[in-house]
């Protein structure tokens, strides 16, 4: 398959980094979503600081996670750590640090916990896609060595486009979790449902297809993660089935 990296382009003699555009567009696209969900549903909420430090609690998360991985690649450069223009993220770490923001808040703020979470589902999954776009733009994965009609050529080898796998994910969990969040389903649950498959369908990929490149921590962090995340989405789950 055709594929050429871009990760920067320049506006009107401004480099703009393709990755971070894609990011921010994504999260004010989610913004515009979790508003629009609450008034779906008939609830009243200011969710302008909400959002802000739900974006900087992940921001902060993912590049803490990325950088205990490759601490290596920071120890002899540690304001290198503050340099998150030039790349690395970690998903799991966006992930937990955002929604564990996003958990105090709602305990302490918000009557209408179920709903709220619920609210949150699908603005989380577009952002990502959009940010999952970015990452495929820039090749920011790499894959397995693979000889397939959708490969792409890295570095002189034909090799799984991870990240494009990665935009798929999200983009069918954008999808699952609009029908399900519209059609009252899964209602009260619905943030647990997402998460678990989601990280059941993010292990598969990096499972079969991607490349560790030799770091076991990454392969940890990355696979024993998301298991975990899957257990304790099902756990919780259960739970709010049963109530």
């Amino acid at each position: 398959m055709w594929y050429h990296s871009i990760q920067t382009f320049d506006l009107f003699g401004i480099t703009v980094q393709v990755w971070g555009l894609m990011l921010a567009v994504g999260v004010i696209l989610g913004w515009y979503l979790v508003d629009y969900n609450l008034w779906w549903r008939q609830i009243k909420h200011d969710t302008s600081w909400v959002v802000l430090c739900f974006v900087f609690s992940a921001i902060v998360g993912a590049r803490l996670v990325h950088v205990l991985i490759e601490w290596d690649s920071y120890r002899n450069n540690l304001w290198s750590v503050l340099a998150v223009w030039q790349g690395g993220m970690a998903s799991y770490g966006a992930i937990i640090f955002g929604f564990g923001f996003l958990a105090i808040y709602i305990f302490k703020r918000v009557k209408e916990r179920a709903d709220f979470w619920d609210a949150a589902v699908t603005p989380l999954f577009l952002t990502l896609f959009l940010a999952r776009t970015g990452c495929f733009m820039i090749n920011d994965h790499l894959g397995k060595i693979a000889n397939l009609p959708w490969s792409i050529v890295i570095w002189g080898e034909s090799r799984h486009p991870i990240s494009l796998y990665y935009m798929l994910i999200a983009l069918f969990m954008f999808a699952l979790s609009s029908w399900l969040y519209y059609q009252n389903l899964q209602r009260g649950r619905l943030i647990w449902l997402g998460l678990g498959v989601y990280a059941l369908l993010r292990v598969l990929v990096d499972v079969v297809a991607k490349d560790f490149e030799g770091n076991m921590d990454s392969w940890y962090v990355t696979v024993w993660g998301g298991a975990l995340m899957i257990l304790v989405a099902g756990v919780l789950w259960m739970k709010s089935a049963k109530r």
